[in-house]
Formats: C-alpha cells, sequence, structure tokens
C-alpha cells in the first residue's frame, strides 16, 4: 500500500525535472562536491587530503588522546580499508603516530602528533572561512531555515 505522502503528491512529482525533491536532493549533492573543491584547493599547499583532515579533526577535537581505527568507523564515512591508507599516509607525514596499549597488543592505536596539532589549528579558521565567504550570500534567516530544514531531513536517515 502507498504512502499517505505518495497519495497526495502532485503529478508533476513523477517528472524528474520538476520534482522539487529531485532538484533539491541534487542541489545538496552539488554542494557538498563544490564545498570538497574548495577546500581541497586549500588543502594542496599543506601536503593533506580532505578525508585526512577529517580524521586529524576527529583526533584533534576528541576527549581521548588514543584511538584505535575501529573507533573511526561511525565518526568518517570511509571503509576500514580506506581509514588504514589514509592513517598510513598521515603517519608518513608524521601527523599521527602508533602507540602501544599493552592490555591490547593486536590492536594498532594512533594519536595525533603536536604536528597535526599545529597543523588542525592552521587550517581549521581557514576553512571555516572559506565557507564563511560561500555562505555570505545568505541571510541570516536563511541560514536558519536550511540548518533546520537539513537537521531534520538528516535525523530521517540516521
Amino acid at each position: 500500500m502507498p504512502s499517505k505522502s505518495a497519495i497526495i503528491q502532485p503529478k508533476h512529482y513523477d517528472n524528474f525535472e520538476t520534482n522539487p525533491i529531485y532538484t533539491i536532493a541534487s542541489k545538496v549533492y552539488k554542494l557538498n562536491s563544490l564545498l570538497k573543491k574548495e577546500i581541497e584547493k586549500s588543502l594542496l599547499k599543506y601536503g593533506i587530503s580532505f578525508p585526512e583532515l577529517d580524521l586529524l579533526m576527529v583526533l584533534h577535537e576528541a576527549d581521548k588522546k588514543i584511538f584505535k581505527p575501529s573507533d573511526f568507523y561511525g565518526k568518517l564515512q570511509f571503509s576500514s580499508g580506506g581509514i588504514t591508507k589514509i592513517i598510513k599516509r598521515l603517519e608518513k607525514k608524521e601527523f599521527v603516530k602508533k602507540e602501544i596499549l599493552p592490555e591490547d597488543l593486536r590492536s594498532k592505536p594512533i594519536s595525533i602528533t603536536k604536528k597535526g596539532q599545529r597543523l588542525v589549528l592552521e587550517v581549521f579558521p581557514k576553512i571555516l572561512q572559506i565557507e564563511k565567504d560561500i555562505f555570505s550570500i545568505l541571510s541570516f534567516e536563511e541560514l536558519d531555515i536550511t540548518n533546520n530544514s537539513l537537521s531534520k531531513v538528516i535525523k530521517t536517515i540516521k
């Protein structure tokens, strides 16, 4: 049986070109892609990628200082193999280091280094400025409505 919303949707929802849901989703995908590209341009001079920065941010903002790779699964949208590759690249650049947990010698925990901390503290304000510049075209009210609307949609997915 179709849902109530499917029953009362106007006919033009059948056409993806006039369907506002499709239009909004397309714009969200495009905005995500454009934001990432702008941020990645800025990250080039630091020699790191967006996923690497993402992982460093999690380490930097966390209350605990040592993370097992499995701790990232719920926080980042990468496979376990993807996270392992990111960690190896960050370790090579000396932004993270391997730790040893005497109670669990099989795990391969990591922590952020001072160099990694400095990088986050230098890069993050620049990223915030990029985002601020991009969204400066919107009024506070528009930002608030957009934020609330997107938060609502995200809650239905989680």
